[in-house]
């Protein structure tokens, strides 16, 4: 969970991006980039998470993200291999995307 929510937490500009690198996959710090810089979530506020976990070696986490009078959805996907890593973000709604 702790992964999960430093994700959404540096997508929000509450964390440094440097901290997270390590554990996320090209594509997903890539994603967390393209939001952090555009500015986007900067004055957001992070809903409740939710957190499921489809196999032994996957965990699913949303949470409502909002911005201004709407709330979008954020996934989070966080795959075992030797470790814990963020495999995916996907912000839906969010302008740009």
């Amino acid at each position: 969970m702790g992964l999960a929510l430093a994700t959404m937490e540096a997508l929000l500009g509450r964390r440094g991006l440097h901290q997270l690198r390590p554990w996320l996959s090209h594509a997903a710090f890539l994603q967390l980039v393209s939001h952090v810089e555009a500015g986007t979530f900067a004055r957001s506020t992070l809903g409740r998470m939710r957190l499921q976990m489809p196999t032994a070696l996957a965990v699913e986490a949303s949470a409502g993200i909002s911005l201004g009078h709407r709330w979008l959805a954020c996934t989070v996907r966080l795959d075992r291999a030797d470790t814990w890593f963020c495999s995916d973000l996907v912000v839906i709604g969010a302008p740009g995307a």
